[in-house]
Parts: structure tokens; sequence; C-alpha cells
């Protein structure tokens, strides 16, 4: 009898994952992504309401590709120190109060002061201090993004394909919505901004029911990266950050931007971006290598550069052409995109060494829209024909997979990603 008593142990059963925690950090890193999307696109339209110059507008997205640097190379590792609990509700807050100062009278200044600063002039600290905080709140976007996703826990963690249409899917809606709010019913764009407070608010309550979070993934670890892929990829990876950068300022380069539709634009560009990323199946289909895929990619995104330049002086106040040559640009970069998430697959690449390149593009892109204090068609020609020369140099690194396909090691990794393609 006694043994029958001290023999019975006590078994707890095992608590099994609830939903919330399986899909939360899913819903939040798509609800922040619609949040985000809803009022980026109107920040280039209230630029205008603003009264601001075309240079002005280049300086502040020039300011915002350094605060892309800046999220790159630290922000995410001092977010992975100070946790997913806090940084999520202070990144939010931070994003909300950029919202905030859309609305107010404190934008100009703001603007104005990022202007200052970067021609390096010493003023008083009330018009410099505003430079930091949207600074930091770039960065701090940037960098929840990543962390949103290192979130993802093991059984809940959507695929690649499913994140890169839902995220265009969220900027085709966003756009719509924006479209029919401020240019059928409202005609004013600050209701875009409005929206997006509530909805990150709304995050903001949503975030504290989570219950404890996972350990953030390490977003910078050592990896033994080919050289030959690491070369490659990092050329590739800086010609079209730079490309981006200047896409980025010049998205609307129109003669009257307060009368064009911005939220049809938008949805056009994330269509083709999403779209550039689904051809890459077609390429997987007829057995086409990473070299192939890239080279197409970067190839496209120089025609687009090209004919943007081409247009520039043939049709400076046409709209049509340059926005044919983003949309080419768009779709090359989804393309690209794809094609690098299964080119880790084949070869381990340093997220460090990427954020690099990713930095010297947009530091790139970055100096060459705050070289020129004004913006004449002849000066943007010059600046498209850049970003295709350096499109078709970092072409040349990448004819090296080539040679590092032969390695054996290579071969059984494309070899097994081709039966996977082929049973799926």
């Amino acid at each position: 009898m006694a043994m029958t008593s001290s023999s019975r142990v006590a078994v707890v059963p095992k608590q099994q994952p609830t939903v919330l925690s399986q899909w939360h950090a899913v819903v939040f890193y798509f609800v922040l992504v619609f949040g985000d999307r809803l009022q980026n696109p109107y920040e280039y339209k209230l630029y205008y309401y603003n009264k601001l110059e075309q240079t002005a507008i280049a300086q502040i997205y020039a300011v915002g590709a350094l605060g892309g640097c800046f999220a790159d190379l630290w922000g995410r590792s001092v977010a992975k120190r100070v946790g997913w609990k806090l940084s999520a509700p202070l990144l939010l807050a931070l994003l909300i109060q950029s919202c905030l100062m859309k609305k107010t009278d404190h934008l100009q200044t703001l603007m104005i002061s990022k202007m200052l600063a970067k021609q390096s002039d010493t003023r008083t600290f009330s018009t410099f201090h505003a430079v930091p905080v949207m600074t930091l709140v770039k960065i701090c976007v940037l960098t929840l993004f990543p962390l949103a996703a290192g979130q993802f826990s093991a059984r809940a963690t959507p695929p690649e394909l499913a994140i890169m249409i839902g995220i265009g899917f969220i900027g085709i809606v966003s756009g719509v919505i924006g479209s029919i709010l401020c240019d059928v019913i409202y005609f004013d764009c600050f209701i875009m901004f409005r929206i997006a407070i509530y909805v990150l608010g709304a995050l903001f309550l949503f975030h504290w029911l989570a219950p404890p979070s996972h350990a953030i993934k390490d977003l910078v670890e050592p990896y033994r990266s080919d050289r030959i892929v690491t070369i490659a990829v990092l050329s590739s990876e800086a010609a079209l950050w730079c490309c981006s950068t200047i896409v980025e300022a010049f998205w609307a380069p129109l003669v009257n931007p307060s009368n064009m539709d911005v939220g049809l634009l938008y949805a056009m560009y994330c269509f083709f971006h999403v779209f550039g990323g689904c051809f890459f199946r077609v390429t997987r289909m007829i057995r086409a290598t990473p070299r192939y895929t890239l080279t197409l990619s970067c190839l496209l995104a120089a025609i687009g550069m090209f004919f943007a330049a081409a247009a520039m002086p043939l049709y400076p106040d046409s709209v049509l052409v340059i926005v044919m040559a983003m949309l080419a640009f768009h779709f090359s970069l989804g393309l690209w995109g794809a094609a690098l998430r299964k080119l880790r697959i084949c070869a381990s690449l340093s997220p460090q060494y990427e954020a690099y390149a990713r930095c010297v593009g947009r530091l790139v892109g970055a100096a060459m829209l705050i070289v020129k204090n004004e913006f004449d068609t002849q000066y943007l020609t010059g600046v498209f024909t850049l970003c295709c020369l350096f499109v078709l140099i970092a072409l040349m690194p990448v004819q090296s997979l080539a040679r590092w396909k032969q390695k054996s090691p290579v071969i059984q990794v494309l070899r097994s990603m081709a039966g996977h393609s082929s049973t799926a």
C-alpha cells in the first residue's frame, strides 16, 4: 500500500498554446503595416500643402535614408536588448506621435529644421531639437518590422510568399481607401493621418493582451558566409537601395502634385512589387538559377532608371513615362527580393553585411539628393542615369555565381530546392 502511494507521480498536463499566443505576432505585424501604409504615401502630398520646394522634399528623404542606416546598424540590436514587451509600445507611441505632428503647425518647422541640419548650420536649440525626433521615429518604424517577424512562433510562422502577398495586398487596399477618402469624399489628406492614429492606438491596446512573448531571435549572429555569394548579393543590394532612395524622393515628379491621385499610384506600385515577387515562381518553373534571376531583376531596374532619365528631357511635364519607369523598377525590386530570400537558403548571408550594403546604397542616394540646391531637368536626368550605371556595375559580381554553383554542397541544396518546387 505504501509502495503504491509512494510510486504515484503527479503528472502536470502540458499547457497548450492558445490561439492568441500563436497568432499575436502575425496580427501585430500586418496591422502595423496597415497603419503605416495608410499614411505613408500621403506624406509627399502633405509636403506640398506646406509649400515645401522639391529640393526641401529631397533633403527630407535624404534624412530619412540616414535614419534607415541607423536602423540597420544599431536599431535591431538595441531593441533586442530592450525586449519585445517594452520596445513595441514605445515604438508605437513614437509612430503615433509622428502622425500627430503631421496634423499640427509643427510640421513646417520640423521640415525646415531638417534642412538646416543638413546644411551643417548651427541654430537655436528649439529648431534643432526636432531633428532627432523624426529621425528616431524613422529608426523605430524600420526596426519594429523585423522585430515583429522575429516574434513568430514556429507553428504560426507564415510562408515568405504569404508575407509578401499580404503586405502588398495591404498596400493596395490602403491606397484605394486613401484615394476614395482624400480624392472623392473629403478632399483632405489629413483624414489618413487620423485613421492611422486610430489603427495604431488599437494596436497599442492589442499588444497588452499578448501572452508572455517568446525570446527575440538573434538578429545579429556570427555567420560564415560564402565570399562569392556575399559580394554578389551586397553589390546588387547596394545598387538597388540607392535607386530606391532616389525613387522614393521622386516617386511623384509632377508639376502640380496637389491634383494627383496619390492613393491609386501607390496601389499600382504595391501591385507591381507583388507581381514581381510572384513572377519569381515562373523563373523557378524554368529552373532558372539565382544568378539568372538576380541578373534579370537588375536589368529591369536599370531599364526603368534609363527610361526615367530619357523621359525627363523629352517629356518634362508628362507623368505617364515616369510612372511606367517607376513601375518597372518596383517589379524588379519585388523579383530581386524573392530571389534573395531563396538565395539565403543556399548560403548563409550575414545580416550585418547586408546592413552595410543597404547603408552604402542609402548614403550614395542621399548624397545625390543633397548635393544640388536646385533640381532642373538636366540634373534629374543625370541622377537617373547614374542610378542606371550603378545597377549595371553591380551586375558584374553577380556573374561570379556561375562559379559558385559548381561547388558540391551548393549543387545538393539547389537540387533539394528544385525537388521541393517540383513537388509543390
